[in-house]
């Protein structure tokens, strides 16, 4: 499932290649690859300006929103991810198959 966010379209493709597209001309903005093979059967997710990408292999990459490709993150939880990764306050959630974790931003 494609990702719309700030007038963008973000898919990504088996063997992490992520594409972003202009969403009014559909012409692509960049296209290159996340670092993180495999399959992706997760929907990418927005959050803070960020774009979140979780591979079957177990990877969640992280990459700005903006208009080229910036991997600020690459995350390895060592087992397979099917299920996109949920938001919510500070936190973000993500359920591997015998996991569920829950990773937030200290408080100040």
């Amino acid at each position: 499932m494609p990702l719309w966010f700030n007038d963008r379209v973000y898919v990504v493709a088996n063997g992490g290649t992520v594409s972003c597209l202009d969403a009014k001309s559909g012409q692509v903005v960049f296209r290159g690859r996340l670092g993180a093979g495999g399959a992706y059967f997760s929907s990418p997710v927005e959050a803070g300006g960020r774009i979140y990408f979780a591979s079957y292999e177990g990877v969640v990459s992280v990459i700005s929103g903006g208009d080229r490709l910036e991997v600020l993150a690459k995350n390895d939880l060592g087992e397979p991810l099917f299920a996109t990764p949920a938001f919510t306050g500070n936190a973000i959630y993500i359920r591997t198959p015998t996991k569920l974790y829950a990773f937030m931003e200290p408080r100040q």
